[in-house]
């Protein structure tokens, strides 16, 4: 395994910092990954698409809706089922049956009160990503 070795001197001490370069690839990777697909998404919707504009796609998408006007109430709301479906990919929500209006409810596991809200943040980046990397090609 490559190794990106960096020296710091403090209090006249040398320590050395060992960081595996791949784990700083594949970071980077992600980082590239996410800019490209933000940027593919902009400029097939000619607007300027963050990750609320991924979760509302997803949303439309999974309740097979075409696009149309939303109102707020329902925007916020296909912004959640997105949430819940990226999350769904890795266990931490469970499709709970539909409601009247035949949208998904939605139950989320008690491991996800344990992420922080960056760390939700990155790992729905991670799993937009994945969603995403069968429509949209990432390199």
């Amino acid at each position: 395994m490559i190794i990106f070795c960096f020296l710091l001197i403090y209090h006249f001490q040398l320590i050395l910092f060992v960081i595996p370069l791949q784990k700083i690839e594949i970071m980077m990777d992600k980082s590239r990954q996410w800019n490209i697909l933000c940027a593919r998404l902009s400029d097939l919707l000619g607007n300027e698409v963050n990750l609320n504009g991924m979760l509302f796609l997803i949303g439309v998408q999974e309740l097979g809706f075409s696009y149309r006007d939303f109102s707020k109430e329902e925007k916020l709301d296909l912004i959640g089922l997105g949430t819940c479906k990226l999350f769904s990919l890795r266990g931490l929500c469970s499709e709970d049956g539909r409601d009247a209006d035949n949208w998904p409810r939605w139950k989320k596991s008690d491991e996800l009160e344990w992420f922080s809200e960056d760390e939700k943040t990155e790992l729905l980046q991670e799993l937009a990503l994945e969603y995403f990397s069968d429509i949209i090609e990432l390199k």
